[in-house]
């Protein structure tokens, strides 16, 4: 069996290799990204923590002088570090817009924690690690907070991962799963385990704690490197285009719900009718801006009229079309393949065509196409 120490030595050495990895092995992929590097830190500050903290559990050997001592230095540092990764995520998420108050909360649910754990030992003038009943209830109202926090900052990622996910449906024509798959599977995916996990990561002692260190840790290990590779790519700049562009839409219109006069209406569709009738809609690396450039169309007309279709935004709109155009050539073209069609289409990749087309038509291609055959004897 694994023995503690060896546990928290493994951690030790996969907490600072992320720290080091995320201070030094990337600089020059990251100059001139100001917004990726000042997150780049806020992360490092939080493994940095976490290295100190197993760096302390394991010569100090705190865990093993009783469940309450290990709690205390787990809590002295757990919340923080998290603290200052899921800060890390929002900024990154935000490109920066992070409002003072939910600075603040982190701040003042760690202050609080703080207090409750060191106030007792002051008025009872006994040492931080002696157990005492007061010290007990500290730390398990201390970990209602922490949870209380994760799951705090959980609800703002969630929520602008909805909203980053709608943007690039209202821009861009392609397959988005990557831009924003980072955060919905290592990062919130993530903060979640750990506060489902919190109550075994810092009171147990048995091998719970180890099965359950590993798991967390390591996925906070890809976690950080999903975090790098999308902070150093074209993926970031492409979310950061795609918000600047709703941005600066918004701005054109006045309003994000500004509805088009009957003339205007009738305008845009006509636009549409003979920008889609010209096969516009099946060139691949569109975004909203590129068609409505073609239609001679302001953006936020084109916007407005999708509001007014079933599709509302620009992605799903679009693919539509598609799918239509891709269930014509399946018909028309037994004997082309997928890639074919898919390049015929505007579909970026046949990969992409058959998981979109199985999405929206509950079958694959091939399916289709045997489906047509037999309904067409």
């Amino acid at each position: 069996m694994i023995k503690l120490e060896e546990i928290q030595f493994g951690l030790l050495l996969l907490t600072s290799m992320m720290t080091i990895y995320l201070l030094f092995l990337e600089i020059n992929q990251t100059k001139g990204n100001a917004v990726f590097n000042r997150a780049r830190w806020l992360m490092a500050g939080g493994t940095g923590l976490l290295a100190i903290h197993f760096f302390l559990q394991f010569t100090m050997h705190f865990r093993e002088s009783g469940i309450t001592q290990g709690a205390l230095v787990n809590l002295l540092f757990f919340p923080l570090a998290c603290y200052f990764i899921n800060i890390a995520i929002l900024y990154l998420q935000r490109q920066g817009a992070i409002r003072r108050k939910e600075w603040l909360m982190g701040m003042v649910a760690y202050a609080i924690i703080i207090a409750l754990l060191v106030v007792p030992a002051i008025i009872n003038g006994v040492s931080l690690l002696t157990e005492t009943k007061a010290l007990i209830w500290g730390e398990r109202i201390s970990v209602l907070i922490f949870i209380a926090m994760l799951i705090y900052y959980f609800v703002l990622q969630y929520l602008d991962y909805i909203r980053i996910k709608r943007t690039l449906d209202n821009y861009y024509d392609y397959d988005k799963a990557q831009l924003v798959r980072w955060l919905s599977m290592y990062s919130m995916g993530m903060m979640l385990l750990i506060a489902l996990a919190l109550p075994v990561l810092i009171f147990s002692s048995s091998s719970i704690y180890g099965i359950y260190g590993i798991v967390i840790f390591t996925f906070l290990f890809f976690n950080v490197f999903n975090f790098i590779c999308f902070g150093v790519s074209a993926d970031a700049q492409q979310v950061q285009l795609a918000e600047q562009n709703a941005h600066e839409s918004k701005t054109d219109s006045g309003s994000s719900s500004m509805m088009l006069s009957d003339a205007d209406y009738q305008q845009v569709a006509k636009a549409v009718e003979e920008w889609v009738a010209m096969g516009g809609h099946l060139h691949s690396g569109i975004t909203m801006q590129t068609a409505a450039n073609e239609m001679h169309k302001p953006r936020y007309q084109l916007s407005a009229w999708l509001k007014t279709t079933p599709y509302e935004l620009f992605n799903p709109w679009l693919t539509h079309l598609r799918i239509e155009e891709a269930k014509k050539l399946l018909k028309a073209h037994p004997e082309w393949s997928n890639d074919i069609i898919a390049e015929n289409c505007g579909f970026t990749t046949r990969n992409y065509f058959q998981t979109v087309f199985k999405k929206s038509i509950g079958m694959t291609p091939a399916e289709y196409q045997a489906k047509e055959k037999l309904a067409s004897k």
